[in-house]
Order: C-alpha cells, then sequence, then structure tokens
C-alpha cells in the first residue's frame, strides 16, 4: 500500500535488495535507475532543480551500493551498476535543470568505482571492459555534455594488447579529425594529442611521441612539450627559436594570451641564460601591454644598478603619463603602484590629492601615507565619506563606517572621526540605520 503511493519508497526499497532479485543484472539496475527517473519528472518529462537532489541522493545511494559490492568482491554486480549510471546520466542531463552539478558528480563517481573495478578485474573482463568504452566513447551523448574524458583516461588501462594499443590509437585519430570539424576546435584537438602523447611516451614509445609533438606544433600544448625537452637538455638557442614559432602562430590565431605565455617563457629562458639585454626588452614589453603587471617592472628593474635605474623608472612614468592625451584612474593606479615600489612618497600623495574625489583610491594608498602625512590623509578621506553619505542605504552606511574605523587609526583621527559623526546626525538625522550604524564607532 505505502509503494503504491510513494514511488521513491518503492525504489530506494528495491535498490536496498536489489542484489537478491533473481534477474537479469544490466536491466533491473536499468529498469531501477529509469523508474528513479520517472519518479523525479514532473508530466512533461523534465526533471526540475528541486527534484534533481533528491533524484541525485538517490542515484548516490545506487553507487554506494556499487562500492560495497565491490568490497565484497562482486564485480559484476558492481559494474552493472556504475555502467548503467554511465549510460543514463548523459540522457537524464538533457531534460533536468542541473545549475548545481549534481549529475557532473554523479558520473565522475560512477568513473572513479569503475577505475576500482577495473584495477581488480580479471584479463578476460579488463577485455570485455576495453571493448566496452571503445563502444561507448563515440556515442554523441557523452560528447554533447563533457562526459566522454572518462572512457578516454580509462581505457589506457585496460589495454593488454598491441591490437587494443592500435585501436585505441586509431578511436583517438578518428577523435581529432571530428574536433577539427567543430566551429573551436583548439582545445579538443589540443587535449587529444596531449593525451596521445602521454600514451605514447608511457609506452617508452619517445620518437612516435616526439613525431606527435613535432608534426602538431601548431597547437601551443605540443609547442611546449617540445620548448621544455629543448630546455632539459640546456638547447636554449633552439628553445628559444621554438618560442618564437609559438607566437607566430598565436599571432596569426589571434590569440593574445598565448602570446603572452611564450613571452613569458622566453623571459624565463633568458633569466636561466642571464641574458640581461632580452630580459630587459621581454620583461618591459609584457609589462606596457599586459596590464601593467608591477611583477614585470620588478624584474626590469633587478637588470639595473640603482643610479642608472632612476633614469629608466622616469622613462617609464613619462610614458604612463602621455600614453593618452587625457589621463584616466586607471593610470593613476599604475602610476600609484610605481610610487610605492619607489618609495615616491610625496609624489605619492600629490597622485592622492587628483584622485582624491575616488575614495577607493585614497583608501588603497593611505597605508602608504598615514604617518607621514596624517592630516591630509584625514581630509582626503572625509571628503570621500561626506560625498558617499549622500547616497542612501545600508551597504553604503556600511561602507562609510568602515572608513571612519580606518581614520579613527591615524594620528588626529578620534576628532575628526568626531567631527563627521556630528555633522552626519545633523544633516541625516532621519535616517535611522545611518545613525544606528555610527553610534557603534563612537
Amino acid at each position: 500500500m505505502q509503494f503504491s503511493r510513494n514511488s521513491n519508497l518503492k525504489n530506494s526499497f528495491t535498490a536496498h535488495f536489489s542484489e537478491y532479485i533473481d534477474s537479469d543484472i544490466d536491466g533491473k539496475y536499468r529498469k531501477l535507475v529509469k523508474n528513479m527517473i520517472s519518479a523525479a519528472e514532473d508530466r512533461y518529462g523534465f526533471v526540475d532543480y528541486r527534484s534533481v537532489r533528491n533524484l541525485a541522493m538517490h542515484l548516490n545511494g545506487l553507487l554506494e551500493k556499487a562500492n560495497l559490492l565491490l568490497e565484497k568482491k562482486n564485480l559484476m554486480e558492481s559494474l552493472s551498476i556504475v555502467k548503467t549510471l554511465i549510460e543514463e546520466v548523459p540522457l537524464l542531463v538533457q531534460h533536468e535543470d542541473d545549475s548545481a552539478g549534481d549529475a557532473g558528480e554523479i558520473f565522475d563517481y560512477a568513473f572513479e568505482i569503475f577505475s576500482l573495478i577495473v584495477s581488480k578485474a580479471p584479463p578476460q573482463l579488463k577485455d570485455v571492459l576495453f571493448q566496452y568504452c571503445i563502444d561507448e566513447y563515440p556515442k554523441q551523448k557523452y560528447h554533447d555534455n563533457g562526459f566522454e574524458d572518462g572512457f578516454l583516461y580509462i581505457l589506457p588501462s585496460l589495454i593488454t594488447t598491441g591490437e587494443q594499443e592500435k585501436i585505441f590509437l586509431k578511436m583517438i585519430d578518428k577523435q581529432i579529425e571530428v574536433e577539427k570539424g567543430k566551429q573551436f576546435p583548439e582545445y579538443g584537438v589540443s587535449s587529444l594529442l596531449k593525451l596521445k602523447f602521454d600514451f605514447l611516451s608511457e609506452r617508452n614509445l619517445k620518437e612516435e611521441a616526439r613525431e606527435i609533438a613535432e608534426t602538431n606544433k601548431q597547437y601551443p600544448e605540443m609547442m611546449k612539450i617540445l620548448v621544455d625537452d629543448k630546455i632539459k637538455r640546456k638547447d636554449y638557442l633552439s628553445a628559444v627559436g621554438l618560442c618564437f614559432e609559438g607566437i607566430k602562430f598565436a599571432e596569426e590565431k589571434r590569440h593574445p594570451g598565448t602570446v603572452k605565455d611564450w613571452k613569458e617563457k622566453l623571459l624565463s629562458i633568458y633569466e636561466k641564460t642571464k641574458n640581461i639585454v632580452e630580459i630587459r626588452k621581454i620583461s618591459g614589453n609584457l609589462f606596457f601591454d599586459h596590464f601593467y603587471a608591477m611583477a614585470y617592472y620588478k624584474k626590469l628593474k633587478n637588470t639595473y644598478e640603482p643610479e642608472e635605474w632612476k633614469n629608466v623608472c622616469e622613462n617609464i612614468i613619462e610614458k604612463v603619463k602621455n600614453k593618452r592625451e587625457m589621463g584616466s584612474y586607471s593610470d593613476a593606479e599604475i602610476l600609484a603602484k610605481i610610487f610605492v615600489e619607489e618609495n615616491y612618497k610625496e609624489r605619492l600623495l600629490k597622485l592622492m590629492e587628483i584622485n582624491k574625489q575616488h575614495i577607493h583610491f585614497v583608501d588603497e594608498y593611505a597605508k602608504y601615507l598615514s604617518i607621514e602625512y596624517p592630516d591630509k590623509i584625514l581630509e582626503y578621506y572625509e571628503g570621500g565619506v561626506r560625498v558617499l553619505a549622500k547616497n542612501a542605504g545600508r551597504n553604503f552606511y556600511n561602507e562609510i563606517a568602515g572608513y571612519l574605523k580606518k581614520m579613527k587609526k591615524i594620528k588626529g583621527g578620534e576628532e575628526k572621526v568626531k567631527t563627521i559623526i556630528t555633522y552626519f546626525q545633523t544633516i541625516y538625522k532621519n535616517r535611522q540605520a545611518m545613525m544606528e550604524i555610527l553610534a557603534k564607532i563612537l
């Protein structure tokens, strides 16, 4: 009677005692999983967010059972559960709200147990599982949702013969061609090539692996393998040449991020070889062309003697100031970081005065100046919080409170904060939330 009213209860009961049910193993678990999914679907066949979480709990419970069966050395029963979920989950995500990623976690857990089964499987079963993976991998349902990788990474552990090795490599080559036909082939092709390279390398087929990298060096992952090999052999000249090839490929494909990666690789080689001229060239280029990262600035600085650096530094500052006809807030951020690095406190103070309307800028760099220039820093903070206070809302009040607390830690800040709060209590006395938050500061 209870089962007829509650399908989830029936499914849970069936799952718990499923190993004692005398029937086709694969068939009973497939039917059980389909019943669990059906119980979670609405009348349109869709599994909504709330139902997904409940369904995931039941499916995970089934995988826990598979784990226990494996511990009992019941490989075939455990395998049946795992295979069923591997095959059904990719179909499930096509008609469910998986925004929480439950389906992906179930699929990964299923492959985790599958991997344990493989490690315990006798040779004959390994052959069966190898063919299973070869047959399943090409199916579109896995590729639609990024589930295909599980097969790729488990297949090498199933290979026991030269013939299977050929079948595996042929499957990879076929999928590479499929990936090349996609709108954005780079990632898929590169991942498969790397997998093939690693597979050959692990089997000590070094020449075959090297040929894969050589014939596909237009892909950054393959070129990186070649560059790293040259560096390992201390053939730095060849490594540099390959990096410039990598830059050319990346520029042709309009991949600025990859160009940056190759320039960083070049920089690391020049650092190894202590090539000061090229370190200066590349680190300066990276600093100006890639968001003024201070790490590159410091690398450049470290190649100069202190007296020589002063002139170089001034040239950099002028270049930042003059890169546009009109300066911008982002320019001020760059200059501020340089002034902090060089301990140019008076220039940083002047920069803060110019940008005092940006309280976040004042707050970011106040810590470098508050001891030497407490009155000025308090003045800039005060101007900023007065402007901010014109906005109503608890978020603004909490932000103001945060700045006032920082002001209290600066010399003369206690009195200044009291004055500001007294002013706010007069002007904004009807803002109850503001008054409550400010009262906690006094």
